[in-house]
């Protein structure tokens, strides 16, 4: 599946060091994009309040191809529909400032997760994606504050959640649980601390 660019830019931007971008750059880019956005429709869908749901699950593994202290992570990218891939597996090349970095997505099972556990991993990835793009925890308050799940509400039916680094045949293992529930106390406590202040 095509990712669109909107999507493109955003996972290169993420990769960025913070020092080193440029906020004004990241909200001028939009003004600029000509094409379309496309978003497959597997990554497309609504909210389904079921006790447990099915997810197919992916690893990406990601190689970096050049010198950096900082360390890169692989992500459990989880979806409810299973992606047509060639052979259950992608690879490809992914540009970044510094150089380039090899992505390689392998399907590695399915998991259900419970009615309690998406909403959480949508908190995870919402805060996530928000304190990257926006770095500002005040609107990460807000962003947070009006994160209600309806079932008639068109989402992005996808979650990425970080990896244990295990590859292990009981698929729950490969995503860091730690992590995601991490959001719960950091959110709550930074947002009061930050506004407080």
């Amino acid at each position: 599946p095509n990712l669109s660019k909107t999507h493109h830019r955003l996972l290169q931007s993420s990769l960025r060091p913070m020092a080193e971008a440029e906020p004004q750059q990241l909200s001028n880019e939009s003004d600029v994009d000509e094409q379309a956005n496309y978003f497959p429709p597997e990554l497309v869908g609504h909210f389904v309040n079921d006790s447990t749901t099915l997810y197919h699950l992916y690893l990406i593994e990601l190689r970096r191809n050049f010198e950096y202290d900082i360390p890169i992570h692989d992500i459990v990218l989880a979806v409810r529909t299973e992606l047509e891939l060639d052979d259950e597996n992608l690879i490809f090349d992914l540009e970044v400032d510094q150089g380039s970095l090899t992505v390689h997505m392998k399907y590695i099972g399915v998991v259900s997760l419970t009615s309690e556990e998406v909403p959480l991993c949508l908190r995870f990835q919402i805060t996530l994606f928000s304190i990257l793009v926006n770095r500002n925890l005040k609107k990460l308050k807000g962003i947070l504050d009006a994160f209600h799940l309806r079932n008639d509400l068109a989402v992005f039916d996808y979650l990425l959640l970080p990896s244990t680094g295990s590859c292990l045949h009981q698929n729950r293992e490969i995503i860091d649980w730690n992590c995601v529930r991490s959001v719960l106390f950091s959110c709550e406590n930074l947002c009061n601390n930050h506004t407080n202040d």
